[in-house]
């Protein structure tokens, strides 16, 4: 029946991405819709990163595109009976047949995909769990969310230690220069010298910080 159909497309489809949407997720979750015949072996959780900063500085089209790439991307690499699904705003789920052995395949042919768009090549992270009974995806969803968490954060660790080297360079730098210029520029570099010494402090408190998490 044509009329169901279009009405199960509008609760069940992101309109956005043409992938399946959150009522999905949460209706099969709680045993609403039952998958026959389909073996799921693992759940991964995809966030991309520094979404809210591309929309601010780019505008929400291009947001928007980094969404549409993704989405495309699960399309193309996905198991015909794997399950995709646009969790929210930048978090995708996908409930899998790949398993502990080959879910590497996924990932790698997943990254792969993203970059086939020219144009829009969002980073992305990745958490991954296993589904030994279906009836434990609220706790394999909490694995994957926290492996990929962990993922974003050591990236953002390694972002900032790449600046507080490239600081500690131009404060050495800085130093050097200061001992061979008049005083009235020297003063000025010597501002500039404190400065970059307050934000290197800066950024090794975060790294200490993000460390202990």
């Amino acid at each position: 029946n044509r009329t169901i159909e279009d009405a199960l497309n509008k609760i069940y489809l992101d309109n956005l991405t043409g992938i399946l949407n959150r009522n999905f997720w949460e209706d099969f979750r709680n045993g609403k819709i039952v998958l026959k015949r389909v073996v799921l072996n693992s759940l991964i959780l995809i966030d991309i990163d520094n979404l809210k900063a591309i929309n601010d500085i780019f505008g929400h089209s291009t947001g928007d595109e980094c969404i549409k790439n993704v989405a495309n991307a699960l399309k193309l690499c996905k198991l015909p009976k794997d399950i995709a699904i646009r969790f929210g705003g930048d978090e995708f789920v996908v409930l899998s047949s790949y398993d502990k052995n080959n879910i590497n395949i996924f990932i790698n042919e997943f990254k792969n995909k993203l970059l086939l768009n020219k144009k829009i090549k969002p980073d992305v992270s990745i958490g991954v769990s296993f589904l030994d009974d279906i009836s434990n995806i609220d706790k394999a969803f909490h694995i994957a969310d926290t492996k990929m968490y962990e993922e974003k954060k050591l990236k953002k660790m390694k972002k900032y230690i790449n600046i507080y080297y490239e600081i500690e360079d131009l404060y050495k730098k800085i130093n050097e220069i200061t001992n061979n210029q008049p005083s009235d520029i020297n003063s000025k570099l010597l501002k500039i010298n404190e400065q970059a010494e307050n934000i290197i402090k800066l950024i090794q408190n975060f790294i200490t910080s993000c460390s202990k998490c």
